[in-house]
């Protein structure tokens, strides 16, 4: 008997979710009383870029500069960097649901297909007319840092910064699975919106240590927690704070953010906004690599794995409505990131941008922007990605 395929089954089972959203999507309004009608939303986000490293010797992808001119680094490449469909459900005035899924992940033929599915969760709304508070379970991302707040159609940059990856990358931040507390005392006139969120803290694909066969599981009791705080002193300014914590081998663990909003309209055609985001919390994948199975937690001092670093994001926006673009931005992130703090090695990045949006609310948008990467100390006798590196790259979106 022929065996089944796991990652065929799971191409499969996608693709049949994908073509059950799209035939459900004719039927968005089905009246269930005189009062509410469920509705479904299906959105798509496409997003696909060309990039060339203006150093032969870098790779477009990985960074990596190779000292050898014959080792067939990739200077130049196209990459699909999202497609991704969502589908929002109104099931009910109390209850709504979220799915997104990002079909680029099956674009490499060795991809881990369980980070296809990237969001799916549902939300319980105790008070629907005030937003007072909702309990969310599933998957999706904790409410902790800035850029957590938003889907990628509608970064003011061309993608995640240095600082979130770096955040990822120890499960503080991106897509995990868990529970939330979320609320807004604005119609009590407290310009006031919190987040209390509590996750596995161990990405959306680990395997769980005790069962070879169980994935997306915990692998261990310990429960990552954040409190998130935003707060408006004066329209169109937006203050937050957040904190997060959990343990490793008994011993505490945390990370904090401190980010700002802002934006302010001169005329009718000219507005500006800005993005700013301070964090420093523990590596804590550098922990556990410290750490291992055998070395206990109380033989390393924790606060020498930490992370810290900050980003800027000013924008100018030209709008003309009545035209083919209906508005063009100016753009230039500027980021300081220390991955090792006490490595002393932070990296620079300065992101210079054009943007074009062709459609409103970002429907339709081209990028051409640069990448310019530095280190204080770069590594140039081997191959190594911790070294000078720029980049030009022009990026296309479609919202829809």
């Amino acid at each position: 008997m022929k065996k089944n395929n796991p990652k065929k089954i799971a191409v499969q089972a996608i693709l049949l979710f994908s073509l059950i959203l799209f035939n459900n999507f004719s039927f968005a309004q089905i009246k269930t009383d005189s009062s509410f009608q469920k509705k479904i939303k299906l959105n798509t986000i496409i997003i696909g870029y060309y990039a060339k490293s203006t150093d032969p010797y870098t790779d477009v992808q990985t960074g990596i500069h190779n000292v050898k001119s014959d080792s067939g680094v990739v200077n130049n490449s196209f990459t699909m960097r999202y497609i991704r469909v969502q589908g929002n459900y109104d099931l009910t005035p109390s209850i709504d649901a979220n799915i997104l899924v990002n079909f680029a992940e099956l674009k490499n033929p060795n991809a881990d297909f369980h980070k296809v599915i990237e969001m799916a969760y549902a939300r319980y709304k105790f008070f629907p007319a005030g937003g007072y508070l909702t309990l969310q379970v599933g998957q999706f991302r904790p409410y902790t840092q800035l850029e957590d707040m938003y889907g990628i159609q509608f970064h003011r940059s061309y993608y995640w910064s240095n600082q979130y990856l770096g955040l990822s990358s120890s499960n503080w931040t991106s897509f995990q699975v868990g529970a939330a507390l979320t609320g807004s005392l604005k119609k009590m006139n407290i310009p006031l919106n919190y987040y209390l969120t509590v996750w596995n803290g161990n990405g959306r694909v680990v395997t769980a240590v005790n069962s070879a066969a169980q994935t997306n599981g915990d692998n261990d009791n310990n429960k990552n927690f954040a409190l998130r705080l935003e707060y408006e002193p004066i329209k169109d300014i937006i203050v937050g704070v957040a904190e997060s914590g959990t343990h490793y081998q008994g011993k505490a663990i945390n990370n904090f953010n401190a980010d700002i909003r802002a934006k302010h309209s001169f005329t009718k055609k000219w507005d500006a906004e800005l993005e700013a985001s301070y964090s420093s919390g523990n590596d804590v994948s550098a922990i556990i690599a410290a750490t291992g199975t055998e070395i206990p937690a109380s033989s390393i001092n924790y606060s020498n794995y930490i992370m810290r670093g900050i980003y800027v994001i000013p924008l100018v926006r030209y709008n003309t409505p009545a035209s083919k673009v209906k508005s063009t931005e100016l753009t230039c992130r500027y980021e300081y990131w220390k991955q090792d703090v006490l490595a002393n090695n932070p990296r620079t990045t300065i992101a210079p941008m054009i943007n074009f949006n062709l459609a409103d609310n970002y429907g339709a948008r081209f990028q051409l922007f640069g990448i310019l990467n530095s280190y204080k100390k770069q590594v140039t006798n081997v191959n190594s990605a911790v070294y000078n590196a720029n980049q030009i790259v022009a990026q296309v979106q479609f919202f829809f």
